[in-house]
């Protein structure tokens, strides 16, 4: 919080070397990504992951000049390949992160990385090569409904494309 605070009060003063020390702030918070956390027991706090994550994201809203580090670093984390839990808690925060921050940087901050973003979430969409299940009639997806993975990283892939197409 005090992070976030400090860099949107630099960042409306327009101090000289703000975008340097932006890129240490960034540096300081990504190699914390993937927010892998559990409380201890009995936790008075009650901080979760999620709560971790949340904070980390509104630090990276503290400034629209993040975003030239943040979208290419989501970017990154969706296309890394793997299909263990780790992978996915990567790929599903990586998407929330794009799902809220995507829109509060704007079409200007997203143009450039664009491509890099799509070619990501397609590769997410896009089944596996090799043959599938058959899917139950009463389950097959509308005509024109995208393949979205189950669970929660479909709900998270969802949940994205709807941020994006708003901006």
């Amino acid at each position: 919080k005090l992070m976030g605070e400090l860099i949107a009060r630099c960042g409306a003063a327009a101090l000289g070397g703000f975008e340097e020390t932006l890129s240490e702030a960034f540096d300081a918070l990504s190699c914390y990504f993937p927010i892998a956390f559990t409380p201890p027991p009995n936790d008075p706090h009650q901080i979760t992951a999620q709560h971790l994550l949340q904070a980390m994201l509104r630090t990276l809203r503290a400034s629209h000049l993040f975003a030239r580090l943040a979208l290419p670093f989501f970017a990154a984390k969706l296309a890394d390949d793997g299909d263990d839990d780790d992978e996915a808690t990567e790929r599903r925060q990586a998407l929330q992160g794009l799902a809220l921050l995507g829109p509060f940087y704007g079409a200007a901050s997203l143009g450039p990385h664009a491509d890099r973003i799509g070619d990501a979430l397609a590769d997410l969409l896009t089944p596996p090569p090799g043959p599938l299940p058959p899917v139950p009639a009463a389950a097959a997806a509308p005509d024109g409904a995208l393949g979205a993975p189950d669970g929660a990283l479909g709900a998270a892939v969802r949940e994205t494309l709807r941020a994006l197409a708003s901006v």
